[in-house]
């Protein structure tokens, strides 16, 4: 372990070879171990080209390590929020595939309903038109009939066509008379009678 003798030798050495005027002796307050490195190692620095040197590549090296550790440092953040960024990434894919799938099958699906609204659409339209078809036959058949028993009427009646309501009763008057039963009539053509009477009354 360096003494303070021994630092104190050095300074006087050191300023006795540059001439350098010596600040504090051994007996000054202040003279401490901390005090004499300091100030040998200015006078070094200033007398001593190498060791100027030296301590200006230290100081260099000192620099680039502190710069070497900040941009490491910054290296490692940035591989960290990378890796962030890779596993958001990563999971909004997961996410995204998810829901295209689910859109693939919801697109299925409204395909396949789409499909059978259409064919049951298609179904209704038939069923209806069939329904259509059918009544307005019925309706024919109902009208052909009607005017066939009006037809058959007007013959019973012996009514033209246009005939009035005066004309109708007429000639209901005549035929009944003629045609009752109690004065030797047709049963059956006294009712054909009563019946068109009434269709037309």
């Amino acid at each position: 372990m360096t003494t303070r003798s021994i630092l104190y030798r050095s300074y006087k050495a050191l300023c006795s070879r540059y001439n350098f005027p010596m600040i504090k002796t051994w007996t000054s307050k202040g003279c401490s171990k901390e005090w004499l490195i300091n100030e040998t190692l200015k006078i070094e620095e200033q007398h001593n080209p190498t060791q100027k040197l030296r301590n200006k590549l230290k100081d260099y090296n000192e620099k680039f390590e502190r710069m070497r550790k900040e941009k490491m440092k910054k290296h490692d953040e940035l591989e960290k929020e990378i890796d962030e960024w890779q596993k958001n990434h990563d999971e909004w894919k997961k996410n995204h595939d998810e829901w295209k799938k689910q859109h693939d099958e919801w697109k299925k699906n409204h395909d396949e309903w789409r499909k059978k609204s259409e064919r049951k659409w298609d179904e209704l339209e038939e069923l209806i038109m069939n329904q259509r078809e059918q009544v307005r036959n019925l309706l024919n058949e109902k009208l052909k009939e009607k005017q066939l028993k009006q037809v058959r009427y007007m013959k019973v009646l012996k009514l033209k066509p246009g005939f009035t309501k005066k004309e109708l009763k007429i000639s209901y008057k005549k035929l009944s008379l003629k045609h009752h039963p109690d004065k030797g009539g047709d049963v059956e053509m006294f009712k054909q009678l009563n019946e068109a009477y009434c269709a037309f009354k």
